[in-house]
């Protein structure tokens, strides 16, 4: 697999640094990482941590048997990260439909390349 994974920023407050590849990323509530990601189509896709909010009700999209479902969760979890596809910006999950849309605009290429 070709996938290339660069942490762009991490931000602590009002500073800016740029994070070394080898820096394992640590996400706490002081920072903001984000993560460049590039599939094999060659588009780019920001990753960064979403809003505590958006952390708690994402399990809300899926019924209590899939929520259950470990593997389940932990394929879909990473689509929560997903900020920026190309340039354009990927609202909140709110609803299951709209994971079905990202799920689309990703396709293999792109999926792959966020759960790697």
């Amino acid at each position: 697999m070709n996938v290339n994974v660069e942490p762009i920023k991490k931000s602590t407050g009002d500073k800016l640094e740029k994070v070394a590849k080898t820096e394992k990323a640590v996400f706490s509530s002081s920072e903001n990482v984000e993560f460049k990601v590039k599939d094999k189509r060659g588009r780019t896709i920001i990753m960064r941590r979403p809003s505590p909010r958006s952390e708690i009700y994402f399990p809300t999209l899926f019924s209590s048997d899939e929520c259950q479902n470990e593997p389940f969760m932990m394929s879909v979890k990473p689509f929560a990260y997903v900020s920026e596809v190309e340039g354009t910006k990927i609202n909140t999950l709110l609803k299951k439909s709209d994971l079905d849309v990202l799920i689309d605009i990703l396709g293999h290429e792109g999926r792959i390349a966020i759960l790697l």
